[in-house]
């Protein structure tokens, strides 16, 4: 598990997708991280020209599925 002296930078820099995977892992137990995911064809009303990836998902204790997604808008 990352501490908090870990987590500060990752969380001050700018958003790095290998970085949050440590997190995931290592903070919230997530095993399915998709390493090249796809883009997703189709986000609804895309005004802003994104493209979202699925990275990956986990079960919670209660036993819910949780999606992770990742969302590129261009500046």
């Amino acid at each position: 598990m990352l501490n908090s002296e870990q987590l500060k930078p990752i969380l001050e820099n700018s958003y790095n997708r290998n970085d949050w995977y440590k997190i995931l892992r290592q903070n919230f137990n997530v095993n399915v991280l998709r390493e090249n995911p796809p883009p997703i064809v189709s986000v609804a009303g895309n005004e802003f020209n994104a493209t979202a990836y699925e990275l990956g998902d986990f079960n919670t204790t209660e036993g819910h599925k949780v999606g992770i997604y990742e969302v590129a808008v261009p500046v």
